[in-house]
């Protein structure tokens, strides 16, 4: 992010960030502390720690040693909060299940109630897999840059 800012081309005021699977946690993490990143979408990857990460084998750099004790997955989303946010998730990706999809975007969700900024969050439900959907994300992007 130091490098893209210095950018002569680079609007810093226009920075957003989107990424899918391991690119939505980088994506989370990143949003979640750097103020730069103005508007958000992550895919195939907002859920719980609990039902996703932990329960099925994924590559070590997907494990946060002792991160329960001290948040879940939405906690983190939560900090990202008032920023504009897109969250994507398939309904049949077996990485990311729908049910913990759905009740990380009720966490979330509260979050944005609570700053009223509930028409800075939105979600793309899709009919799919482990995927980017895109069929919102492009436009949530245009809209909030």
């Amino acid at each position: 992010m130091d490098y893209l800012t210095n950018l002569p081309m680079v609007d810093n005021e226009r920075i957003g960030c989107i990424g899918i699977s391991s690119g939505g946690a980088t994506t989370l993490f990143a949003s979640a502390i750097d103020e730069r990143i103005k508007v958000v979408v992550i895919s195939a990857y907002l859920n719980t720690f609990k039902d996703s990460i932990l329960s099925v084998r994924h590559c070590e750099c997907n494990y946060i040693p002792g991160i329960l004790k001290y948040a879940e997955m939405y906690d983190i989303a939560c900090m990202i909060a008032p920023k504009p946010l897109l969250i994507e998730s398939g309904i049949r990706d077996h990485i990311f299940p729908i049910e913990a999809a759905n009740i990380a975007y009720k966490h979330v969700k509260r979050a944005y109630k609570l700053l009223k900024a509930e028409d800075k969050l939105d979600r793309d439900i899709f009919e799919g897999r482990h995927r980017l959907s895109g069929c919102k994300a492009y436009d949530w992007l245009k809209r909030w840059l």
